[in-house]
């Protein structure tokens, strides 16, 4: 018998099996991923003694929800670091581009990508099977974004 993780997905507010993927399926660093998310939503609140956040519930099972399309796309392995307000940061550097998703507490995520020339540009991820892969493949490749059409830019802003 294969062995299998489960995707859960939040429809209208009632959480429901949305597909079973067999773990000779996923990528060698899903498992400790996996971990990883568990380790941190288990730290204790003030987990770096200047009063930050537990990891969020929501932000837990959007993590989990968000490594799944991470591992159906054979992403890299993503740095993954607790946020202070009770959110999670996953994060990807290559060469001279950088890729941050973070997890609101809320569950909502957010992006942020730091070009070669070290313009920002950051905004809302309102369609993660979408976006995902978009922005995975522009931090690995360098290729041009079309901004309305990829990443829904009218809502994104460059920090100033």
């Amino acid at each position: 018998m294969a062995t299998a993780v489960r995707v859960m997905r939040k429809v209208r507010s009632i959480n429901q099996w949305s597909s079973i993927t067999p773990l000779n399926d996923v990528p060698a660093w899903y498992m400790d991923a996996l971990q990883t998310v568990e380790r941190l939503t288990n730290m204790a609140e003030n987990w770096d003694s200047y009063g930050s956040a537990r990891i969020s519930m929501l932000a837990r099972t959007s993590a989990n929800e968000l490594l799944s399309i991470l591992s159906l796309n054979r992403t890299p392995p993503p740095h993954i670091a607790p946020v202070a307000s009770g959110g999670l940061q996953f994060e990807w550097v290559y060469e001279d581009r950088e890729l941050e998703l973070e997890i609101l507490p809320t569950g909502d995520l957010e992006f942020l990508i730091t070009s070669e020339s070290g313009e920002m540009v950051e905004g809302p991820v309102s369609d993660s099977n979408r976006q995902i892969p978009i922005l995975i493949s522009w931090v690995l490749t360098g290729d041009t974004l079309e901004a309305e059409s990829d990443l829904d830019r009218e809502y994104a802003t460059s920090p100033g």
